[in-house]
């Protein structure tokens, strides 16, 4: 095992360096969001600790990772993130071969996870050098590894790792906290849901106050600057009045083709006017959110058909495998649904199978997950790398399932045709010698 260890770390790195040389692209060109953080974290060197960026006061721990990395050296701090960033990839691959093999306790799955996951475009695309995505991703599926040992073997240095972990998954980003609730049902609800409960609850209050503990720091410095204490990034009013306004809706089914930045000038431009309200990006944080907030509520209210609309889309894109159509290439889109299409439909069946056959309360922490992502984005809006790096990782594992049970229903009808076969044989040898021997 500790040579596919090895293996695996070092093909998963050497992939990403290939798709690196192949893309063409430089650490900045891909996601815009590369820039912000740059600017993040010059500003964190220059003594400045305040993240607001207009729309959202940003979560701290990436930020704060380049300026580490600009302190080590700041002609080369680059190449440094780069290639922790295609470390933590390689070495999360490790983790979820061996979330798959507790999951299926089967080889053959856990390594055709690794492989798929090593190779699987959208990662290689949302994963790039510089992206906030890179590091979530990994920590979150080194998280819920512990997480689901935790589930099984119930101890308390797994949920302490656990816990650690889970703090800097949310801390990278903020959007993993709508999974908290569901760890404190994980916890309660096992085989045996009505025993030691004391015990649950003293395990809930771990969790809870490691990962707590973890948000002091970044806490008490944004209620210092603007009176809010936060448990990680914060914007969700300021985001949700993004995902449910008239903006998101002429986005979504007018203005086809429209990119991201364009969409999302009316909560990223300080000087956009609101007719009645004025520019209130540049408001002070607390009540800009506010305002943000009673304006997609005072915009439900008054378009419910629209409203109703940009929900149905939000819930096919869910399930809809891809990036959006509309958004995007020809060339992007077919590529996207070429490569993620048989993930998901592979994973869509191993989960249908294991629902069927009774198996929910094993596979409970994939369920929990899918409702979590399913929920951001019918309350706020679709965000494919979102999803892309929260739960497509966990649906190859149940792809890799399918796969393997296809290729064991096919040798095994193999076999049984070849036997078919071979008594056909020789039921046709039988009646010629009884022919033969007649004559």
């Amino acid at each position: 095992m500790q040579i596919y260890v090895y293996y695996s770390i070092f093909t998963t790195f050497i992939s990403r360096i290939v798709f690196k040389l192949l893309s063409g692209y430089d650490n900045f060109e891909l996601f815009g969001d590369s820039v912000r953080y740059d600017i993040l974290s010059d500003r964190i060197l220059d003594g400045n600790t305040d993240l607001d960026f207009i729309a959202f006061i940003i979560s701290p721990l990436y930020p704060y990772t380049l300026a580490l990395f600009k302190t080590l050296s700041a002609s080369h701090w680059e190449l440094i993130a780069v290639s922790f960033h295609f470390f933590l990839v390689s070495l999360s691959v490790v983790y979820l071969t061996k979330l798959s093999d507790l999951l299926f306790k089967h080889k053959v799955i856990s390594i055709l996870s690794g492989v798929l996951y090593m190779l699987y475009p959208m990662t290689l695309f949302y994963n790039y050098t510089l992206t906030q995505e890179t590091s979530f991703q990994a920590y979150f599926i080194i998280a819920a590894y512990f997480l689901v040992k935790f589930l099984k073997d119930r101890s308390f240095w797994t949920l302490i790792k656990f816990s650690v972990l889970f703090s800097i998954v949310f801390l990278t980003k903020s959007h993993a906290l709508m999974f908290a609730p569901w760890i404190v049902v994980l916890i309660f609800y096992d085989s045996q849901p009505f025993m030691y409960i004391k015990s649950k609850w003293i395990q809930t209050m771990v969790v809870g106050t490691i990962c707590f503990l973890f948000t002091v720091p970044d806490g008490i410095n944004n209620y210092q600057i603007h009176g809010i204490y936060t448990l990680s990034g914060t914007g969700v009013k300021t985001f949700f009045h993004n995902g449910n306004s008239q903006e998101n809706y002429d986005f979504v089914f007018k203005n086809i083709g429209l990119n991201d930045d364009q969409e999302m000038q009316y909560i990223f431009d300080s000087t956009y006017y609101f007719e009645g309200l004025g520019k209130i990006n540049a408001f002070p944080h607390k009540k800009k959110q506010d305002l943000h907030l009673d304006l997609a509520v005072k915009w439900i209210k008054e378009n419910p058909i629209k409203f109703l609309q940009l929900k149905l889309y939000s819930g096919i894109r869910f399930f809809a495998p891809g990036v959006s159509f509309s958004k995007y290439s020809l060339k992007i889109w077919l590529m996207s649904m070429l490569t993620s299409a048989p993930i998901f439909i592979l994973a869509y069946i191993s989960l249908f199978r294991i629902l069927k056959n009774g198996d929910f309360y094993e596979h409970r922490f994939i369920f929990f997950l899918i409702t979590t992502v399913f929920l951001f984005y019918l309350v706020f809006m679709p965000q494919t790398r979102f999803r892309a790096i929260t739960i497509e990782p966990f649906y190859i594992i149940y792809a890799s399932h399918t796969l393997v049970s296809i290729v064991k229903w096919l040798s095994d009808n193999n076999q049984f045709a070849k036997t078919l076969i071979k008594i056909r044989v020789y039921f046709r040898l039988q009646t010629i010698k009884s022919f033969i021997t007649n004559i």
